[in-house]
């Protein structure tokens, strides 16, 4: 058993050709094979309650501040992880969303999509 670390996409494609991964399947295991650990500084804490929630709900994570359920604190950095695949079904669900959630759906976009 061994630790794989892919950096690129196409590290991730030339192990499922060595192992000779179906063709097809290849297109819809790629995002899941690619995560990503993204930092957001001063979320307000509802923003970043959703953005957990929404995490939570797509098989990734969101570690926000401990006092960010209670709205106790203003702000919060929230660290997010979970696939490629999760973070374009984030992206999908908070572009329309309140407040900066549309901006934090651009920035992921940017960043992961572009």
């Amino acid at each position: 058993m061994n630790v794989i670390h892919f950096e690129t996409s196409a590290d991730i494609e030339k192990k499922f050709e060595e192992i000779d991964v179906d063709p097809h399947a290849r297109d819809i295991m790629l995002e899941k094979f690619q995560f990503y650990v993204l930092e957001i500084c001063d979320v307000k804490t509802v923003e970043a309650n959703i953005l957990k929630q929404e995490m939570l709900i797509l098989g990734g994570e969101a570690a926000v501040n401990r006092h960010s359920i209670s709205c106790s604190v203003p702000t919060t950095t929230v660290l997010l992880s979970g696939t490629k695949k999760i973070f374009r079904n984030l992206y999908q669900r908070i572009q329309s969303q309140v407040g900066d959630l549309p901006k934090y759906a651009d920035n992921i976009k940017e960043l992961l999509f572009s």
